[in-house]
């Protein structure tokens, strides 16, 4: 191998790795660039939606269903009123813009489809969709397990809602 055709084989191979590295960084980068607009929150019983949370950023609104009665689940009624979810309240501007950069620090939009800890049977189920402005849909879910953030994602989700939504009381 000539030195001339080594030269383009390292400058190709350079624009390759740099390439392939700017790909790399704004797909990893993606998730924080994109506007969250609905987050669901669902704790389960006996795998059974019972407690669910509905936060719509895009139209600042908090939405919640309590199923949970005499040690049992009823179903929401999806396709009754506003899908069977409660209005809770008007979610202010300024608690959306604060919740959303907590979501960023605390990396909500990086959290694992699944945390699951095998070891115990029943205990808490949970799951979370989060849909974003451009209809991409970010799915997690959990059974006695949290990611690492859990505790902070909660105050945040607190500051927001007035509500413990990821503590199931």
């Amino acid at each position: 191998m000539t030195q001339r055709n080594l030269l383009l084989l390292l400058a190709a191979l350079f624009f390759i790795s740099v390439s392939y590295g700017q790909t790399n960084k704004s797909t990893s980068q993606m998730p924080h660039s994109k506007s969250i607009a609905v987050i669901y929150i669902h704790h389960d019983h006996i795998f059974q939606p019972c407690v669910e949370f509905k936060i719509d950023l895009q139209n600042r609104k908090l939405w919640a269903y309590d199923g949970y009665h005499n040690w049992t689940c009823v179903r929401r009624n999806t396709t009754s009123a506003n899908e069977g979810f409660v209005f809770v309240k008007d979610l202010a501007d300024d608690k959306i813009k604060a919740f959303l950069q907590e979501a960023q620090k605390y990396g909500l939009s990086e959290w694992k489809s699944s945390y699951v800890n095998p070891e115990i049977d029943g205990g808490h189920q949970w799951g979370i969709s989060i849909t974003y402005a451009d209809g991409t849909v970010q799915q997690v879910q959990g059974s006695n397990r949290y990611p690492e953030t859990w505790s902070q994602m909660n105050a945040a989700l607190k500051a927001l809602t007035d509500k413990d939504i990821l503590i199931l009381r």
